[in-house]
């Protein structure tokens, strides 16, 4: 993640929590938040790939994506990731797209938590 990929995130979300780039289907925590709201380590998420584990509201994760994508809107996306004391969360928010050097990505903001 550049610095101005950063900075341009900043200016549709200002307190986003987590970056995913639709391309490749990987996401990246950028705030601590993220991090406590999980209880997990920070580098343990970062460019972390789309798995089992990942799953987007509303239907087939690349379709959900791609609909964002097209409709430049915010969208619902549902993150459910594996904790340290090997139990899982999902983390739910919205997220809006942005480009940047010719590629797309999701800036996220988490609105609530739920245990699976």
């Amino acid at each position: 993640m550049t610095q101005n990929l950063i900075k341009k995130a900043k200016e549709i979300i200002n307190d986003y929590d987590v970056i995913i780039d639709v391309e490749n289907q990987t996401y990246t925590a950028v705030s601590g938040n993220f991090c406590k709201l999980v209880d997990y380590e920070c580098v343990n998420f970062l460019e972390k790939p789309f798995d089992e584990t990942t799953e987007v509201i509303g239907g087939d994760r690349k379709e959900i994506l791609q609909e964002i994508v097209e409709n430049k809107r915010q969208s619902p996306v549902e993150l459910v990731v594996n904790k340290k004391d090997g139990s899982r969360i999902k983390i739910i928010g919205y997220g809006k797209v942005i480009e940047h050097e010719g590629k797309q990505y999701v800036v996220g903001k988490i609105t609530d938590l739920a245990k699976v």
